[in-house]
């Protein structure tokens, strides 16, 4: 197959808030006459894990704002970016279930490691975790913005199908409720 897509040039960078930075890239494909442009927004590597306990028949998610939907609340699996980019996605996961539930996990089952989240416009990448074997760590308080909720792994099903029409859903999440579906109900 011959060349699909090349870029022109270096990335130029227009803007960089945080960790969060805005290229123009120019790139030519065969079936455009001109060469185009368009954003590349540059994020590090994410994590995102969701906890669930047989014995108690639950899995967890958190209510929180998120600036991507400008502060209005999503319902998710905790989750957060890398520190370093040679960090394990594995304790991120681990660090972000201590701070946005306050729990730590035994047991650990990775679901994608390093995806590409939306490759159209972004080179964030992501990995996504089970985890069970919870238990409580002491640790700092936790967040009062960010609201631990509770589901039945009973209603799994009909849960999955609500959450993939809700407008506060994203699809981390929706991916790691479909692997959960798979691993408890399935094997």
């Amino acid at each position: 197959m011959g060349e699909l897509m090349r870029i022109v040039g270096a990335p130029q960078r227009l803007a960089a808030v945080g960790n969060t930075a805005l290229d123009r890239v120019v790139a030519t494909l065969p079936t455009y006459r001109e060469p185009w442009e368009c954003g590349l927004v540059r994020r590090p590597a994410a994590a995102a894990v969701l906890p669930y306990d047989l014995v108690q028949g639950v899995y967890l998610l958190v209510r929180q704002p998120r600036i991507g939907t400008l502060g209005e609340l999503t319902l998710e699996a905790p989750a957060g970016v890398l520190d370093a980019p040679a960090d394990d996605p594995q304790e991120t996961a681990a660090r972000e279930l201590q701070e946005e539930l306050g729990l730590r996990a035994e047991h650990w089952w990775p679901v994608a490691s390093a995806v590409h989240v939306s490759p159209g416009y972004t080179d964030e990448r992501m990995s996504l975790f089970l985890c069970e074997g919870l238990s409580p760590v002491p640790a700092r308080p936790l967040d009062a913005y960010i609201s631990p909720v509770r589901f039945p792994l009973a209603g799994l099903a009909a849960h999955l199908v609500e959450y993939g029409r809700a407008p506060d859903a994203d699809l981390k999440t929706l991916a790691l409720l479909q692997a959960l579906q798979i691993r408890v109900f399935t094997g």
